[in-house]
């Protein structure tokens, strides 16, 4: 990375705009779950991540003139589902980005996380030759299904202008489609529905997020 880095900058100049965008798709059914499908899993979809992160990101915070970063996670990072494989991933990329967001306030550098629903990619290919040798355990025909639901998805251009339209709003989740609404709503709902009722209190204010000491 360090590599493609230095090549970039020397070619096109400072890198300022830094889209964490390179994913697999993998599956495993429970009983099959082993040591290298999760390091395939992770090694491509978080620590591709954490790689273009702690490459680029040291750069833009020594010039001191902001930038962005994108990482790309998706509708699964959001809401689960039985894909624990993909599933972790992604939902580590969200929390990856929220935090990393408020890490960098103070220096000008902007982070969103792209959560997209389906999207034309052709990435269920690339994911079987980046699995190869190992049995996802997922029959021919869920993979065609799943095949056909993404390329019902949007098109990978339309995907680019709305990833552009999300930076220049500065938000913090985009979104391609209005799909995951109804199941991150029942999310949020139960999520909340979980937490134990709070003590008798006159107090109408919002607690601050919990102080986390860095040197623990």
């Amino acid at each position: 990375f360090a590599t493609a880095a230095d090549e970039a900058e020397s070619r096109l100049g400072r890198v300022d705009l830094l889209f964490n965008n390179a994913g697999i798709a993998p599956a495993s059914v429970a009983s099959e779950l082993r040591y290298e499908k999760w390091d395939l899993a992770l090694g491509v979809n978080l620590t591709g991540v954490i790689n273009g992160i702690q490459t680029f990101l040291p750069r833009m915070i020594e010039r001191g003139e902001g930038g962005y970063v994108v990482n790309t996670s998706s509708g699964a990072g959001l809401v689960a589902s039985a894909n624990v494989l993909y599933v972790t991933t992604k939902f580590a990329v969200v929390g990856l980005s929220e935090s990393l967001r408020q890490a960098l306030d103070g220096h000008g550098i902007d982070v969103s996380v792209l959560c997209p629903g389906p999207v034309d990619t052709g990435i269920l290919h690339n994911t079987r030759s980046a699995h190869a040798g190992l049995s996802s355990g997922v029959g021919d025909d869920a993979l065609k299904d799943a095949e056909a639901f993404l390329k019902g998805g949007a098109d990978i251009d339309s995907v680019g202008e709305t990833v552009i339209a999300g930076m220049e709003a500065r938000a913090m989740w985009i979104h391609t489609d209005d799909g995951m609404r109804p199941y991150v709503r029942m999310r949020m709902e139960s999520l909340l529905d979980s937490i134990p009722a709070p003590a008798t209190t006159t107090s109408t204010t919002t607690p601050a997020a919990p102080a986390i000491d860095e040197g623990s």
